[in-house]
C-alpha cells in the first residue's frame, strides 16, 4: 500500500471505522501523536455529522488536494462578521 502523507484538504478514509471525509484540522501532542479532524458530508437527513478526530496512521489518503487551504474568507459566497457590525480582521 502507498501511504502518502496527510495534509488538510486531503479526502481520507480511516482504515478502522471506514469513515471518509475531508482533512479539515490537525493537532500535535506533545509525545508525537498526530490527530485529523475528519468532517463528513451532510447526510441525507441534512444533519451535520461531528468531526471525527482520527489517528494519522490509521488515515488513507483518496485524493489530494481537494479543498485547498489557501481559501481566503472574501471567495465566500456569505461573508462572516463578528463583534457586532465589525468586518472580521484582514
Amino acid at each position: 500500500m502507498n501511504k502518502e502523507k496527510v495534509e488538510l484538504g486531503d479526502r481520507v478514509k480511516c482504515l478502522v471505522t471506514g469513515i471518509v471525509g475531508i482533512a479539515i484540522c490537525q493537532v500535535s501532542y506533545l509525545y508525537g501523536c498526530k490527530q485529523f479532524g475528519v468532517k463528513q458530508r451532510v447526510n441525507k437527513d441534512g444533519v451535520i455529522p461531528k468531526i471525527n478526530w482520527i489517528d494519522e496512521p490509521q488515515l488513507e489518503v483518496l485524493q489530494k488536494g481537494v479543498i485547498s487551504p489557501e481559501v481566503k474568507p472574501e471567495s465566500l459566497e456569505v461573508k462572516p462578521k463578528y463583534g457586532g457590525n465589525r468586518e472580521y480582521p484582514k
